[in-house]
């Protein structure tokens, strides 16, 4: 975004709606630069309450924790998750349905190598290898729960583990993003 493009963004009179569907990050960047004090996730968060105020869901009732496709993960990493991408070793998505409504996404994954899942030595036959995945990203809407991140990586693991066999759960090293040198 060029300097002309942030001060128009900052300018009083500018409609954050619109500049968060013309620039998404590259306006929570703006943001972010104004205001360092808040971490960047902080701001995109902000950044898409104000442009669709609808309270906060109060409670966990009827929520579902289910597999969903890479195409509904992704939606939901890229627009709200600080990277902004969703990595295509993702080998199974979980997400919190409330109502229906897909509020929050844990993405799993295969790690940059098979070594990144190597979390003893020795394991000759891979058995500790092969029951391990990595966390790869995960992204709550603002009008979720409070809580409702932790609450679906306690039920994505628990059915990862139930349909995949996976028992040991590995956050992935924070990766830059593609686009920065």
């Amino acid at each position: 975004m060029s300097n002309e493009k942030k001060n128009q963004a900052l300018a009083e009179n500018s409609n954050s709606k619109d500049w968060i569907e013309l620039y998404g990050h590259e306006y929570a960047e703006v943001l972010f630069e104004q205001d360092p004090s808040k971490a960047f996730q902080r701001h995109i968060r902000e950044m898409y309450e104000e442009a669709d105020p609808r309270p906060k869901i109060e409670s966990f009732d009827g929520a579902v924790v289910e597999e969903v496709s890479y195409a509904e993960a992704k939606e939901i990493i890229e627009r709200y998750e600080w990277l902004g991408n969703l990595p295509q070793r993702t080998v199974a998505s979980y997400g919190l349905r409330i109502g229906g409504e897909l509020v929050a996404v844990e993405c799993f994954g295969l790690g940059g190598s098979p070594e990144a899942r190597q979390i003893v030595e020795p394991d000759p036959d891979h058995y500790w290898r092969d029951r391990t995945i990595c966390l790869m990203r995960g992204a709550t809407l603002h009008y979720a729960p409070d809580s409702a991140s932790s609450y679906l990586v306690r039920h994505a693991c628990k059915k990862a583990h139930e349909e995949h066999g996976w028992c040991v759960f590995s956050p992935t090293p924070i990766l830059r993003r593609e686009n920065e040198d």
